[in-house]
Parts: C-alpha cells; sequence; structure tokens
C-alpha cells in the first residue's frame, strides 16, 4: 500500500493533519495567560479547529483582518520566517506562533464574541 499523503503535505504526511500544525499552536495560543486576540495568516480558518482549540474568549481573526500594527491581537501564527525571531514562542514544521511587540490590545467594536 503506497503510504499516505495530504493534499499540500509531503509524501508520508497524512491527509488527517492537514489542519495539524495551526490547531497545535492555538492550543499552545490557549496556554498564554496574556493572548488578547490571534491571527492566522497560514490557512483558512475553517480549514482548523477554531475556538475548539483555542478554548479563550478573544478575537480569532483570518488572513485578511486587521494588520498586525493594529493593535487588535497580540499573537499570530504565520510561517517561519515572517516574524523576527524574538517574538516566536512555538513551531510546529513551517508554522510558528508569534508574540507580537503589542503593549495591550485595542478592542475591536465590529469584532462580535458569541460563543
Amino acid at each position: 500500500m503506497a503510504p499516505s499523503r495530504s493534499a499540500s503535505g509531503p509524501p508520508g504526511t497524512s491527509a488527517y493533519d492537514f489542519g495539524g500544525p495551526a490547531n497545535r499552536l492555538l492550543m499552545e495560543a490557549n496556554r498564554r495567560p496574556d493572548i488578547c486576540g490571534i491571527k492566522v495568516e497560514t490557512t483558512l480558518i475553517e480549514w482548523t479547529g477554531g475556538y475548539t482549540y483555542l478554548h479563550r474568549q478573544v478575537p480569532l481573526y483570518r488572513f485578511n483582518g486587521p494588520s498586525r500594527l493594529s493593535g487588535r491581537y497580540n499573537y499570530v501564527i504565520a510561517r517561519a520566517g515572517s516574524v523576527p525571531r524574538d517574538e516566536v514562542v512555538a513551531v510546529d514544521g513551517k508554522q510558528v506562533l508569534a508574540r507580537l511587540p503589542v503593549s495591550h490590545c485595542t478592542r475591536d467594536p465590529a469584532y462580535g464574541l458569541s460563543l
């Protein structure tokens, strides 16, 4: 039997783990006591477990959400190499969880949380 592979992963990777890196980084973000919002830049949120993995009532933005300078969130799941190394707090494959240099988050009146 041929090894399984994901739609975008190398041979030997499982399609069942397609959103795995982002989901594991969302779980890591959950453990951060200072999180006030997060943006997932690496994949569509619909392809992750979203709040199922985040377990926090904070804004969760899509890749086309506010810019990193907006102050609306202080963590980002990004491609490795797209954020300064000193901001990286966790790595999973080619994705990283980074703590942005935001002193505090600004409430986003356009973002509604209905968990």
